[in-house]
This record gives structure tokens, C-alpha cells and sequence, in this order.
């Protein structure tokens, strides 16, 4: 038996046990009510509950997803750059979908990603910080201000009302000290 037929026999029995345990958490949910669940402890199970059975979907489609690839042929091809995942690869991960280069690179763009969030929000604390301690002058501090803002909306970050309070203050600022040093 190939390596490839032993994967599909593990995923069909895993999807067997998930649609079990689905259907028996469904089954529990018609014959159990909140009512009976003590008043303290049914936030605390709810939310357990719902992370339990968001992990049961989430590998749920995960095996219907690879069970589909084996239909269509493409089980084993990474699906960014076509190439063969390795079977040691599939062996440990069933499921997987990318080879190993593939998937080292996305995960090296999600810390990425973090990293230069990260830098964004330091960069943002401290012009803050240096805004409050500005005084009278802060107006001048205005064009930083602004880049942040680009910065942040750019790399898909939502500006937070604070953020956009303090803009529209020294755009303000910005204007009354225009019009203090217009000459009559």
C-alpha cells in the first residue's frame, strides 16, 4: 500500500470520528439546556464549548479538503507553487497543502507581518508621547503624525478614533498658527 492510500484510509477513518463527535455534540445540544448547567459555569463551558467545536470544523474541512484533492487528482501538488510535497511531509500532516519551502515561507511572512506591526505601534507610542510632551509646538509634529497614519492604514491597520481625534486637533492647531503668523 502507498504511502498516498495509507493517507486517504487515515483521513477517511478521521473524518468518520469527526462527524461522530460533531453529531454527538449536536445530539447533546438538543437534549441539554442551559437551564441545566449552573449559572457560574455556563460562560466558562459555552466558551470552551464553542473553541472545541470551532476546532472540530476547522479540521473537519480540512479533511473533506483533502479527501477532495485525492478525488481530483491533486493530492500531494502544493497548491502555490505545484511542486510534490514530500511524503515524510504528508506522513506527519495528512492534510497538508503546501510543501515544506512554501509553507516556511508564508509562516515567515505572518512574523513578518507582526514584526512590522509591532514596529508601527512603538513607532506610534512614542510620537504620541512626544505629542503630549510637545506643548504649544505640537502642531509642528503634524506631518509625522499623518505618515503614521498612512503607515498604519497601509499595511491594513484600522486607525483608532483616538488616533484620528488627535489628527483632526493638530490639523487644527496647525491652521491657528497659520493664520497667527499670516501678516495683515
Amino acid at each position: 500500500m502507498s504511502i498516498h492510500e495509507l493517507n486517504r484510509a487515515k483521513l477517511q477513518e478521521r473524518l468518520q470520528g469527526l462527524t461522530s463527535r460533531l453529531d454527538a455534540i449536536e445530539t447533546g445540544l438538543e437534549t441539554n439546556t442551559q437551564r441545566e448547567w449552573p449559572a457560574n459555569r455556563a460562560s466558562r463551558v459555552g466558551d470552551e464549548f464553542l473553541v472545541c467545536v470551532s476546532q472540530e470544523a476547522e479540521d473537519l474541512a480540512a479533511v473533506v479538503g483533502a479527501l477532495q484533492r485525492f478525488d481530483s487528482g491533486t493530492y500531494g501538488q502544493c497548491m502555490l507553487c505545484g511542486e510534490t510535497i514530500s511524503a515524510a511531509r504528508l506522513e506527519k500532516a495528512p492534510t497538508a497543502t503546501l510543501c515544506k519551502g512554501c509553507a516556511m515561507s508564508v509562516a515567515g511572512t505572518r512574523a513578518l507581518g507582526e514584526e512590522m506591526r509591532m514596529d508601527i505601534y512603538e513607532k506610534k507610542a512614542d510620537l504620541i508621547a512626544r505629542i503630549n510632551a510637545a506643548g504649544e509646538d505640537r502642531h509642528e509634529m503634524l506631518p509625522e503624525l499623518q505618515s503614521l497614519v498612512s503607515e498604519l492604514e497601509s499595511h491594513g491597520n484600522t486607525v483608532s478614533a483616538n488616533l484620528k481625534y488627535m489628527l483632526a486637533e493638530l490639523e487644527d492647531e496647525a491652521r491657528e498658527a497659520e493664520m497667527d503668523n499670516f501678516p495683515i
